[in-house]
């Protein structure tokens, strides 16, 4: 019965050989000396025997059987092994899909050997093909041949740990090997990747750099062996290109996956952006505290002295919604200050969502709808930051559905076991989810969205998302996102959680008369200094003001001595010509460990602010501050 055949050997004496033996036996035989040009025949000639070298340039008989056994159209051909080797290793021809081994010898002896496997093969099918190589009986053993099979196998386990991908391609850039991590970065089973081109893994750009780089022009030589960057189906790549000494043979080529380098690239990028914000952003917010606080006092101040529902006092009260928006614009600024400390307080989840705006500009096109677990952990926030950044993920949901929609705010306990793609720490969160059914974000924007200045809207300062991912960072939290184009866009807050709210206040403390209550003052400030004082006065205490820390120690130590102590210090805690709150406070606790002393700042930019307790203060004045502010923490610090 005449068969097909294919007979792959690189040695043309062993083809010869081969081809007049079978074909004075009747079968149609084709040749091919190396696998790669036995793939190239096998895309268009179905074999039903193969006789297969096992060393060979490019493809290794080895390599082509796994292949040859991937192809449907090949799954049932009778695949033979020709081995040099077969008397110095055992070859285990079953395990890469091989049906039979015949050892190379004396062409008398092969002749044999090769007619009893094609009586085999005629037979059909088998389950093993038998494991036994054939013709290894009279041959001896090679200890040369040994040692080098010893070493080939050596180099082959190195390759295969490598943690970078390593290719061979030939002098047409066609690849012949990929050890397994350059699978694994180019996405392609070895079936499929052996034999292609690897100018064809390029999109069209990066298609015409890399043919000029395999085919060495003039103006690309200096790039050999240095590695190169390019784009493979999206994913950033390290090419490095290594010329075989032997240009006939072609050239390794060395890949690396950057995507995670890059992540972290991008990363260093964004917090040096958010450095350069917050240093202007700390700035702006400490001088702006400053002038608000003093709008707020003599606003106090003023309300006091009119008479309630008078024409004055209804222009006070714009003034004071006006002044209101511009302390909320002042502290938007605060979570990119350099910094940027959270001042945090254990606050239930719902209490928290309360002051979210839910509508849009009062439009029914567009509503929110809350879903709330009945078991939500309390979390340890800066309730104002948390409120600004959820507030900012429902805007940008809102704008996300123009024609109108709904947007889905989700509240569960969450417990990270291990650190995530959020980068936050094992421990327990309350999961924040806002969800929207909008136009979604493209896939190549996603790893962008939180890098400062990055906006696609026409009006979009590209500060939002930054400002979302920095105060979640600031609280050791973490965000992430989820979005298809037209199915909408998902928004993942973890907040910290503390377990239960103790919601008892233990009853309101009973105010004191005033008479005789001395506060020390000190800010660098002359107009806090001038406003704070009138609202202490008409709050009915005592007060005395101090420019730096160094003159409201010689004031406090002074008022000891002459028996007229202070009861209540407020110590501003930057002072940029003389000595702060921080230094200060601690040579006042030195001098009298039972000093009553409140903190108080225009931005949050030191630990102190956030912790004040751990420092010793008592209380904490945030700037800008109302009489009532003013009025509440003095009552509270002074009968601690």
């Amino acid at each position: 019965m005449s068969m097909s055949i294919l007979v792959v050997d690189n040695h043309p004496v062993m083809l010869k050989f081969m081809t007049d033996l079978l074909r004075k036996e009747g079968h149609h035989v084709m040749t091919a000396r190396d696998g790669l040009a036995a793939l190239d025949i096998l895309k268009g000639f179905t074999p039903g025997v193969l006789f297969v070298d096992l060393i060979m340039p490019h493809v290794n008989g080895e390599r082509l059987c796994r292949i040859i056994r991937k192809n449907p159209r090949l799954k049932d051909a009778f695949v033979v092994i020709l081995s040099a080797i077969a008397a110095d290793e055992e070859i285990d021809f079953l395990r890469f899909g091989a049906n039979a081994c015949i050892a190379k010898a004396p062409f008398d002896q092969m002749r044999q050997h090769v007619l009893a496997v094609l009586k085999q093969a005629g037979a059909g099918p088998t389950p093993s093909g038998g494991s036994r190589t054939l013709g290894t009986e009279t041959m001896q053993p090679r200890q040369i041949t040994r040692e080098l099979l010893t070493v080939k196998r050596h180099f082959e386990i190195v390759l295969e740990s490598m943690k970078e991908g390593v290719l061979e391609i030939t002098p047409d850039a066609r690849i012949v090997y990929a050890n397994r991590m350059a699978l694994s970065i180019i996405g392609r089973p070895e079936e499929l990747l052996v034999a292609s081109s690897l100018v064809d893994l390029f999109g069209d750009t990066e298609r015409t750099r890399m043919e000029k780089l395999v085919h060495g022009e003039e103006e690309d030589r200096d790039a050999f062996g240095k590695p190169l960057e390019f784009v493979m189906d999206g994913k950033p790549v390290s090419v490095k290109l290594i010329p075989l000494e032997n240009s006939a043979r072609g050239s390794i080529v060395i890949l690396e996956d950057l995507t995670e380098r890059k992540r972290m690239e991008a990363q260093l990028i964004r917090a040096e952006k958010m450095e350069a914000i917050g240093t202007l952003a700390g700035g702006i917010a400490h001088d702006f505290n400053n002038i608000l606080t003093a709008i707020f006092g003599n606003l106090s101040l003023a309300q006091a002295d009119v008479s309630p529902g008078s024409p004055v006092a209804e222009r006070l009260e714009e003034v004071e919604r006006a002044s209101w928006k511009a302390k909320d614009l002042s502290r938007q600024l605060l979570p990119f200050s350099r910094g940027g400390t959270p001042i945090k307080k254990r606050v239930s989840v719902p209490s928290l969502l309360q002051h979210v705006p839910l509508d849009w500009d009062g439009d029914r096109k567009w509503q929110t709808r809350l879903f709330l677990s009945d078991d939500l952990w309390d979390v340890e926030v800066d309730p104002f930051q948390i409120q600004q950044a959820i507030t900012h993920l429902v805007t940008n949901a809102f704008e996300a559905m123009p024609e109108g929609g709904t947007v889905r705010i989700n509240a569960a306990n969450f417990f990270a076991r291990t650190e995530n793609g959020a980068h936050m720490r094992k421990g327990t969160y309350v999961k924040i989810s806002v969800a929207d059914d909008g136009v979604g974000i493209p896939d190549a924007n996603l790893a962008r969205v939180f890098d400062p200045y990055f906006t696609t809207k026409k009006t979009g300062k590209g500060l939002g998302l930054a400002m979302v991912y920095t105060i979640m960072e600031r609280h050791q939290g973490g965000v992430t996102l989820e979005s298809r184009p037209n199915r909408g866009t998902v928004f993942h807050l973890y907040l910290p959680a503390v377990g239960e709210l103790n919601n008892g206040d233990g009853g309101k403390p009973e105010i004191q008369s005033r008479q005789g209550i001395r506060v020390l003052l000190m800010d660098d400030e002359e107009l806090i200094r001038g406003i704070a004082a009138q609202m202490i006065q008409h709050l009915g205490y005592s007060v005395e003001l101090a420019r730096e820390g160094g003159e409201a120690l010689t004031l406090y130590e002074k008022a000891s001595e002459e028996g007229r102590p202070f009861h209540v210090v407020i110590l501003d805690l930057t002072v940029p010509a003389g000595m702060g709150g921080k230094e200060a406070m601690e040579k006042l606790l030195h001098m009298d460990p039972e000093a009553r002393v409140i903190v108080s700042s225009g931005y949050s930019n030191d630990p102190i602010m956030s912790d004040y307790a751990s420092w010793g203060f008592k209380g904490l004045l945030e700037k800008p501050y109302q009489m009532s502010d003013l009025e509440k923490e003095l009552e509270r610090v002074r009968q601690q």
